[in-house]
């Protein structure tokens, strides 16, 4: 394919590939499980309803966490818009963790799912930053369907930083701002939600951007960090974004990959 810079987001089965590729260079994930260990260890068993659950790339790890700390899950639902991405995540869970495991993912939207279920664990792992509206209605979704002692946890990327490319670029292929830990914040202030928050210190390995530009795995790390098909756009646009991203190394080829993490 000649690059001709079309600015695709990323989607499909190759945001999973690329998801997964950047997964194994960053550490955010074992903080951010730690961190919701830490808030859920006194819970002795728990429903947990994960949004935006994607292929599991989180929520696997979470659940195998859980069970080896000793911790019950009575039920887990995860609700995604991908069909595709439901699939996979019900395969993985059905190859884990066997039959018996009580467990439902749906396609479909969070604003049309209906339950008279209840929740120990509501999870939005990054998801509010790809969606232009309804921040305020799935906050206020989620809350109704916390259990007496749940709690609604939110992991959000910060504005700038490694995020920059992908806020631009966002703006420009989908005509909105992403929606990032700060306007959470200022979200949950101005209508008198109650919430803690804490910054995650994190960072990731780009020792990839190094390699020729032809390199399939440089390509898919620049597609997640900036959240295009970088297959499609020109060498020169590539190498650019490399460039910024390298500007960021604080040491051993890593940039800071800090999140927020939110309680309500």
């Amino acid at each position: 394919m000649n690059a001709v810079n079309k600015f695709s987001p990323l989607t499909g089965d190759y945001y999973a590939q690329c998801n997964a590729l950047f997964r194994g260079l960053t550490n955010q994930a074992e903080i951010m499980l730690n961190m919701l260990y830490y808030h859920v260890l006194e819970k002795p068993k728990l429903n947990i309803l994960s949004i935006g659950s994607g292929v599991g790339l989180f929520e696997i790890p979470m659940l195998q966490h859980l069970f080896e700390e000793g911790i019950a899950i009575d039920l887990f639902v995860g609700i995604d818009n991908d069909e595709y991405a439901s699939n996979i995540l019900t395969e993985k869970i059905n190859k884990i963790f066997g039959p018996q495991f009580k467990h439902e993912v749906l396609t479909t939207q969070f604003q049309k799912y209906q339950t008279t279920q209840r929740f120990d664990l509501i999870l939005f792992n990054h998801v509010f930053e790809y969606f232009a509206e309804a921040h305020l209605q799935w906050i206020q979704k989620s809350l109704d369907l916390r259990s007496g002692a749940g709690n609604v946890f939110i992991f959000s990327p910060q504005r700038g930083g490694i995020n920059k490319i992908y806020g631009e670029m966002m703006k420009k292929v989908s005509g909105f701002d992403p929606f990032f830990a700060d306007d959470i914040s200022s979200l949950l202030s101005e209508n008198a939600i109650a919430y803690s928050s804490s910054e995650l210190i994190a960072g990731c390995n780009i020792s990839l951007l190094g390699e020729a530009d032809d390199h399939a795995e440089k390509i898919m790390l620049l597609s997640f960090l900036t959240q295009l098909d970088c297959r499609e756009i020109t060498p020169e646009i590539r190498e650019k974004y490399s460039t910024y991203y390298t500007s960021l190394i604080m040491d051993h080829n890593r940039i800071p990959h800090p999140a927020t993490f939110f309680v309500l």
